[in-house]
């Protein structure tokens, strides 16, 4: 599973600048990544690019948004047992619109059935091209856990002479804020 920021990133953030807890960094990324992932409703615990089989039932419609977006890559798109080809000049057949829809063009649909529909995509975020709210959210969740490391079970604890309660774990609410605009069904 890919995270949605690097190392480096998560480095520059914290402003550590040896590799002793590169591993230990790595894999907070991607934890925060997963946990994103999965509050936002993407299958796999994963917002990066992935190979899907999309099977759903089709409503006598020429366009379908999938659950995953975006669609990086469609391989294949089966309705009724019948492959509907890629559309090209001159030759009716599907596309995916500048909205992340699957569009079918000239007489093909989406036909009523259950479970007769079926897509074979690419879909997700390359890792290189990541949205920086999505970046910023997986670092800063990453950072919080790295610096909250050695106070794990804590709830509260003398820091300097004073007596400090420290908070269970909640989301910052900008993580909260990207994970609305991102969750599946709201976009």
């Amino acid at each position: 599973m890919a995270a949605l920021a690097t190392i480096d990133d998560l480095k520059q953030l914290l402003q550590v600048e040896d590799s002793k807890d590169d591993d230990l960094l790595g894999r907070l990324l991607v934890a925060a990544s997963a946990w994103l992932a999965t509050q936002c409703g993407y299958p796999n615990a994963s917002m990066t690019e992935q190979d899907l089989v999309l099977t759903f039932s089709g409503e006598d419609t020429r366009g379908w948004t999938p659950p995953v977006l975006p669609i990086a890559d469609v391989t294949k798109v089966t309705v009724d047992d019948v492959e509907i080809p890629e559309k090209a000049t001159g030759v009716d057949g599907w596309y995916v619109s500048d909205v992340g829809r699957l569009e079918l063009s000239g007489s093909y649909r989406f036909t009523r059935g259950a479970g007769n529909c079926i897509v074979e995509a690419t879909c997700g975020f390359s890792p290189t091209a990541v949205p920086s709210d999505l970046e910023a959210a997986a670092l800063s969740l990453a950072a919080q856990r790295f610096q909250e490391r050695n106070r794990i079970g804590q709830v509260s604890g003398n820091v300097g002479g004073v007596q400090v309660t420290f908070s269970t774990f909640s989301a910052p609410a900008d993580v909260n804020l990207t994970i609305q605009a991102y969750r599946l069904g709201s976009i």
